[in-house]
């Protein structure tokens, strides 16, 4: 229980917090009254990963992160790379289920008897 309620804790605020938000931070109304967004995109002229965040003050779950194209390829890349690996554990997974010669007794058979045995369905659901 002690892991679960550290694991809820907020990070601390740091210096590099407040500067994050005070520099990278913007609301939808600045980036296009005072040309803010112009100075943004001149910072991705060169490799960077460097993350702004665009908020709309009327609605707090209007949010949206404008990184550099390459780097958003890049995580693109590492997703993709998860994602394929993940499948390729379940197809071989299913793959070795598919292929497992051991006797198992079918759904039917189970419900075949007069004698109902839940325990044994269980079981089987297990296996």
């Amino acid at each position: 229980m002690g892991a679960t309620m550290m694991n809820k804790r907020k990070p601390p605020v740091t210096t590099d917090t407040l500067n994050f938000l005070r520099h990278n931070v913007y609301n939808v109304s600045d980036l296009t009254r005072k040309n803010k967004l112009t100075e943004i995109l001149q910072k991705f002229v060169h490799p960077t990963e460097e993350v702004f965040v665009v908020e709309n003050a009327k609605n707090k779950d209007a949010k949206a992160a404008i990184i550099s194209l390459s780097y958003f390829e890049e995580l693109l890349r590492y997703k993709e790379a998860i994602d394929q690996a993940a499948d390729e554990l379940v197809e071989t997974e299913a793959m070795k289920r598919l292929n497992d010669d051991s006797p198992k007794l079918k759904f039917a058979e189970a419900f075949s008897n007069d004698v109902f045995d839940f325990n044994e369905v269980i079981k089987e659901s297990k296996d």
